[in-house]
C-alpha cells in the first residue's frame, strides 16, 4: 500500500502577492481560491498542485501524498501510527479528507484523498501550461531515517540512487515523486511541474527569457529519470524545475533500482554539471503546528 502520487507542496512565502504573480505569469498556473493567507493554483482539472501561504520568511509548509480511497488512507494512517508517527486529521479545501503528521526532519507531511476535479481542463495562460506538478527533492539532516518512513508505513520504492548525495523515490510509475539528498537542513530544494514535451520546454525557456527570468541550470538531459529539466529561482529563492519526458517504470517486478557514480554526465547527460551554488538554496522546513 503507498500513496497514489506526490499532490502538491505548501509554500510558506513572504510576498504572497508577487509568488502568486509568478505561479500564474511565469508557471502558467491558475488561482482556484483563497482561504485566509493561502492561495491554491492549478494546471488542470484538480482543485490544487500548489499552495503558497504568506508568511514571514520562505519555508516549506507541506508535502502532500494523495490516495486512492479512504481504505488507503486508513491503512497508511494505521502504518505510520505503528511507527510512531500517529497522523491526526487536517482540513485541506478542495479534499474530501486529509491527515497530518511530522516526518523525521521535522518536515510535515498531508495524507490527503478525493481530490476535487472539477476545474477547467483548459484556460487562458500567458505562460505553457503544464500538465501536473511533478515532484519534490528535498534536503534531510536526517535522511536515514526519512528514507525509511518513506520505503517503510508509507511505500515508496527506490528508483536509483548517487550514494551519499541523492536517491529518488517513486509510489507511482513515475520514475520519482519524491528526492532527498543528505543536507545539513532539512527542507525542499526544488519543487518541480511536468511540461508536454521538448517543444514546452522550448517554448517555456523563451517566455521566462520575455519575462527577465534567467535559467540557473539547463536545459538538460538527468541520467537518474532520463528526463529534460531546466530550472529558475521563484520570488521567494526556491528552486523550480520544469521536466519532460520523465522515465516510467511499468514494471515492479523487473525493475533494479541503479547505483549511479557522481560523475557530471549523471547530473546531465548532455555536459554542463550544475552552478557551484545549486544546492544552497533550499527552503528549511517551516515548525510544525498543532493540528486542526
Amino acid at each position: 500500500m503507498s500513496p497514489s502520487r506526490v499532490a502538491y507542496v505548501e509554500l510558506a512565502v513572504p510576498d504572497l502577492e508577487r509568488s502568486v504573480d509568478h505561479a500564474i505569469g511565469i508557471l502558467g498556473l491558475r488561482e482556484v481560491e483563497r482561504i485566509g493567507g493561502s492561495v491554491y493554483l492549478t494546471c488542470n482539472e484538480r482543485h490544487h498542485e500548489l499552495v503558497l501561504t504568506a508568511s514571514d520568511a520562505p519555508s516549506l509548509a507541506a508535502v502532500a501524498l494523495e490516495v486512492a480511497d479512504a481504505h488507503e488512507l486508513d491503512g497508511l494512517t494505521d502504518a505510520l501510527s505503528d511507527a510512531g508517527l500517529a497522523p491526526e486529521t487536517h482540513d485541506v479545501p478542495g479534499v474530501a479528507e486529509a491527515r497530518r503528521f511530522v516526518a523525521p526532519g521535522g518536515l510535515t507531511v498531508h495524507l490527503v484523498r478525493g481530490m476535487a476535479a472539477d476545474e477547467p481542463a483548459r484556460f487562458a495562460s500567458p505562460a505553457p501550461t503544464p500538465r501536473k506538478f511533478g515532484h519534490a527533492t528535498l534536503t534531510s539532516d536526517v535522511p536515514d531515517e526519512l528514507e525509511a518512513v518513506l520505503t517503510g508505513p508509507l511505500g515508496f520504492r527506490l528508483s536509483d540512487t548517487v550514494p551519499g548525495v541523492l536517491s529518488w523515490y517513486r509510489c507511482s510509475a513515475d520514475h520519482h515523486g519524491i528526492a532527498i539528498a543528505p543536507a545539513p537542513v532539512s527542507g525542499l530544494h526544488h519543487y518541480a511541474f511536468e511540461l508536454d514535451g521538448w517543444a514546452s520546454m522550448q517554448a517555456f525557456a523563451d517566455h521566462l527569457t520575455l519575462n527577465d527570468v534567467l535559467l540557473i541550470w539547463g536545459p538538460g538531459r538527468h541520467g537518474p529519470g532520463r528526463n529534460l529539466f531546466a530550472y529558475h529561482l521563484d520570488p521567494a529563492g526556491g528552486v523550480v524545475e520544469v521536466l519532460a519526458d520523465l522515465q516510467r517504470i511499468e514494471s515492479e517486478e523487473t525493475y533494479v533500482p541503479r547505483t549511479w557514480p557522481m560523475t557530471p554526465q549523471t547530473l546531465n547527460q548532455w555536459g554542463p554539471p550544475p552552478p557551484e551554488d545549486f544546492l544552497e538554496h533550499a527552503m528549511p522546513c517551516r515548525p510544525s503546528v498543532p493540528a486542526g
